[in-house]
């Protein structure tokens, strides 16, 4: 989870934030490998969250904690589900 460049372009342009969890990409690090297993890898998609513009350094490290959080938070549960063993 790298937020160097939210940070930079919310201080800059201030917008609305989307909380989106995806799982799955782990399965096909390599170009390779995604093109060979295309039919059989699964993706999940979910957006969690949409939170008003932040407007201060502040809000902004707030933002990105609430949806690093949730995105854990959903990637365990997606994880505990399927019995993947896979660190998130």
């Amino acid at each position: 989870f790298h937020s160097g460049a939210v940070r930079t372009i919310l201080r800059t342009l201030p917008l609305p934030v989307v909380s989106v969890a995806t799982d799955g990409g782990y399965r096909a690090a390599a170009l390779r490998q995604f093109m060979t297993n295309l039919a059989h890898l699964r993706y999940d998609v979910k957006v969690l969250s949409v939170y008003p513009a932040p407007h201060s350094k502040t809000e902004i490290d707030a933002v990105i904690q609430k949806a690093r959080t949730e995105i854990f938070e959903q990637i365990k549960s997606w994880r505990a589900r399927s019995g993947n063993t896979v660190p998130a």
